[in-house]
Formats: structure tokens, C-alpha cells, sequence
């Protein structure tokens, strides 16, 4: 008889971030949920100049919780990212974390 699967004991992949605070906290960020990927497919942003306030507040709340998929369990608001990432370093983040997502859909099991 096999062995039950239990996924509460998998090994997972985590991606390091360290934030630009004065703590310096470092997060390990779990892999994106489909639900996470659908959410952010849905802004469609395709100019960051033409994106209401709306769409950027969407996108901030987006990274908030892409951030706070981590190991730690720590909460990351978007009032959080407002403070301390600019415009430039959330599309850092955001390309950065679906290359991270990429790469292991790409992985062979």
C-alpha cells in the first residue's frame, strides 16, 4: 500500500526577498496560487501612464499578497508596499516573482 501524500510535509521552493526597510526583513516567498496568477492577468496593465488609481491600487494590493505567501507567515498590506516601494520597484518585484513561478512550472518532477 503506498504512502498517504501529505502536503503539509512537501518540500516547497521559496524565493528570498529582502526588503528595502530599516529591518532589512527578509521574506521567503512561496510559488503564486492560480487564483493569484488569474488576479493579476485580470488588470491587464499595459502602460503604467495610462493606469488609473484604481489599477495601481490593484497592483500594490496584488504584490501584498504575493508577499504574504511566505514561510513566515508574516502579513504584508499594501499600505506596507506603498511606503516603501515606488512604481519601479513593484514592476521589479512583480517580473521578478513570475520568473520565480516560471521556473518551477518548468521543472521536471
Amino acid at each position: 500500500m503506498s504512502k498517504p501524500l501529505d502536503f503539509n510535509k512537501e518540500k516547497k521552493s521559496y524565493w528570498t526577498v529582502i526588503l528595502p526597510d530599516e529591518d532589512r526583513t527578509t521574506l521567503m516567498i512561496a510559488s503564486p496560487t492560480k487564483r493569484m496568477i488569474d488576479d493579476f492577468n485580470a488588470m491587464a496593465i499595459n502602460d503604467v501612464d495610462d493606469a488609473s488609481e484604481d489599477t495601481l491600487s490593484e497592483l500594490y494590493n496584488a504584490c501584498a499578497r504575493m508577499m504574504s505567501r511566505n514561510k513566515a507567515g508574516k502579513i504584508i498590506t499594501a499600505e506596507m508596499i506603498e511606503d516603501l516601494f515606488d512604481i519601479e520597484d513593484v514592476v521589479i518585484f512583480v517580473n521578478n516573482y513570475m520568473d520565480f513561478a516560471h521556473e518551477i512550472t518548468q521543472r521536471k518532477n
